[in-house]
């Protein structure tokens, strides 16, 4: 797809911002006008059914609007922090479930040890 892109002229480009960081960094260096639409701006659009020319469709409808809020794209720093983020709450998430898996297998062998991961906003 961005080869297509960078062998067309430069234009305006209307993108939905789930996941088009990257495309609209590389749609840039390509000399075309990248504008981010959030996907919240773009739902009360959808006319029909959820596929690519219908999300095409209601992409360009919404950018077509004077009243539309654009965002910008992030850079490569600000989403690798969001990735390290993610992964950390991700991480948070499952501590609970990962020593309750180790304190059932180590009942199973005979150690019976108390809970080892203590939740105080529990209480």
């Amino acid at each position: 797809m961005l080869r297509k892109v960078q062998a067309t002229d430069p234009t305006y480009l209307p993108v939905t911002r789930s996941g088009a960081s990257y495309c609209a960094r590389e749609f840039s260096m390509a000399g075309h006008e990248a504008k981010l639409i959030a996907p919240q701006y773009v739902k009360p659009f959808v006319k029909r059914q959820k596929n690519d020319a219908a999300n095409a469709e209601t992409i360009v409808v919404a950018a077509q609007r004077y009243e539309m809020r654009f965002v910008p794209p992030e850079n490569e720093e600000h989403q690798a922090r969001a990735v390290l983020f993610r992964a950390r709450e991700r991480l948070v998430d499952q501590r609970p479930e990962h020593s309750n898996a180790l304190r059932s297998v180590l009942y199973e062998y005979g150690h019976a040890n108390p809970l080892l991961h203590y939740n105080k906003a529990a209480e």
